[in-house]
C-alpha cells in the first residue's frame, strides 16, 4: 500500500508542477490517449429469474444468450483519445486496428462491415495491416497524427500534453524523444494505477463496455435465432464510440491532474481525493532517476533527461521558434560541409508521413504492415 501512495503523490507532484510552472499562461490541451479491447460478443449480466417450463425458454428465446465461445475471446483494439478542449475532441481520431496480418489477414465480411459502419463516422478510422496490438512503431504514428490534428483544429501555437500509461509500447526512448521533437510535453500515469488515474478508464470505458453489453443483447433478441449477426458487432461498436467519445464531451475527465485543488468537486475522482497529498506535501520537480523508476514500478533506462530535461520545453513559443530555426540552419551548414554523408542525415531525420485516413473506405489502408523500429 506503501508502493501506492508513492506513486500518487508522484503523479500529484508531476501533474502540479506541470500546471503552474510549465504550462502556466499558455494555450495548451491535454490529451488522454488509451487502448481497450473491444470484443467481438458480450454477455449480459443475469436478470431475474422466473419459473418458466424448459420447453417454453427454448422457444421464447430471450432467455438465452446465444454467444460464440470463440468470439467472447476474440477482439480488436480501440485507441481511444480523450481531450479537455470542446472545440477538438470531434476531431481526434478514434482508431480501430483489428488483426490483419499476413498469416491470418481480415475477413472480407469483416472489412464491409467496418466500410459500411464507418461511413460518414469521422473521425473514427480503421487500419490494416496490424497484429491488433499497440507497438512502439504503431505509437509513434498515433503521435504524428495527434500532433497534426490539433495544428489542424486548434493551430500551431498550442502545446500538446500527452498523458498515457506506461505500457511498453508507450514508453520507450525513441517514442519520448518523438514527442519531444514534435513539442509535446508526456505525462506519465503510474504502472497498476490505470484504474485510479486514467481518464479514459475511470470516465468513460466502463460506460463503453456497458453500452456494448446492452446494444449486443437488442441486437440478439431481434434475430429470431437469438444469435448476434457475424461481425454484427462493428456497427454497434462504432456507434458507441461515435456517440461517446465523439459527440461527447467529459468537462471533469481531467479532474485528476488537478488534483490536490479546491476547484475539482469533492465527487470526481473521489478514491483519488482520498489519499492525494496535500500541496505543501508534494515532492519536487523536476523528477530524479529513481523517481521516474518509482512511476514505471520498475528499474529502467534513465530516462529523466528525456522527460525533464531540455530547457525548450518552458521556452515561450517565439524563443522555441528561433531555436527551433538556428539548430536548422546549423543542421544545413554541417549537411552542406560533409556532403558524402548528406544523403543518409537526410534520410534518418526524415519523418515518416502519418497515415491516410481510412474513415471513408478501408481500401485506404495504412502502409502499416510490418513497420519496423526504424521508422521511428
Amino acid at each position: 500500500m506503501h508502493h501506492v501512495f508513492a506513486q500518487v503523490a508522484l503523479w500529484c507532484g508531476w501533474a502540479h508542477w506541470l500546471r503552474t510552472a510549465v504550462l502556466r499562461d499558455r494555450r495548451y490541451v491535454c490529451i488522454n490517449l488509451d487502448e481497450t479491447m473491444v470484443r467481438h460478443e458480450y454477455q449480459s449480466p443475469s436478470g431475474n429469474g422466473a419459473e418458466v417450463p424448459h420447453e417454453a425458454l427454448r422457444a421464447a428465446n430471450l432467455f438465452f444468450q446465444r454467444t460464440r465461445g470463440s468470439q467472447e475471446k476474440a477482439g480488436t483494439t480501440l485507441v481511444a483519445m480523450l481531450c479537455d478542449e470542446d472545440t477538438l475532441q470531434p476531431h481526434l481520431p478514434q482508431i480501430w486496428m483489428p488483426k490483419d496480418t499476413d498469416r491470418r489477414p481480415m475477413t472480407s465480411g469483416m472489412r464491409y462491415e467496418f466500410e459500411t459502419a464507418l461511413a460518414g463516422k469521422y473521425p473514427q478510422q480503421v487500419w490494416g495491416g496490424t497484429s491488433g496490438w499497440m507497438t512502439a512503431a504503431l505509437f509513434a504514428v498515433v503521435l504524428r497524427v495527434v500532433h497534426q490534428r490539433v495544428r489542424d483544429v486548434l493551430g500551431p501555437d498550442w502545446l500538446v500534453v500527452l498523458v498515457f500509461d506506461a505500457a511498453g509500447a508507450h514508453s520507450t526512448v525513441e517514442c519520448f524523444q518523438l514527442a519531444e521533437e514534435l513539442g509535446m510535453l508526456v505525462l506519465l500515469i503510474p504502472g497498476q494505477l490505470t484504474w485510479l488515474l486514467q481518464m479514459l478508464d475511470v470516465k468513460v470505458f466502463s460506460l463503453f463496455k456497458r453500452r456494448l453489453r446492452r446494444d449486443c443483447m437488442r441486437a440478439r433478441l431481434h434475430n429470431a435465432d437469438g444469435r448476434l449477426q457475424p461481425h454484427g458487432w462493428v456497427p454497434i461498436a462504432v456507434d458507441a464510440v461515435q456517440d461517446l467519445l465523439v459527440h461527447k464531451v467529459w468537462p471533469r475527465a481531467f479532474d485528476s491532474m488537478r488534483i490536490p485543488s479546491a476547484e475539482v468537486p469533492a465527487n470526481s475522482f473521489r478514491r483519488l481525493q482520498d489519499i492525494a497529498p496535500a500541496i505543501a506535501d508534494l515532492p519536487e520537480m523536476p523528477m530524479t532517476p529513481a523517481m521516474v523508476d518509482g512511476i514505471f514500478g520498475r528499474r529502467r533506462k534513465n530516462l529523466a533527461p528525456v522527460l525533464f530535461g531540455p530547457a525548450v520545453r518552458v521556452m515561450p513559443l517565439p524563443e522555441r521558434m528561433a531555436l527551433r530555426d538556428r539548430l536548422l540552419a546549423e543542421e544545413a551548414l554541417a549537411l552542406a560541409a560533409a556532403p558524402a554523408s548528406a544523403p543518409a542525415l537526410a534520410a534518418a531525420a526524415a519523418a515518416p508521413p502519418p497515415p491516410a485516413a481510412a474513415s471513408e473506405s478501408i481500401a485506404g489502408r495504412v502502409a502499416l504492415r510490418r513497420r519496423s523500429g526504424d521508422d521511428l
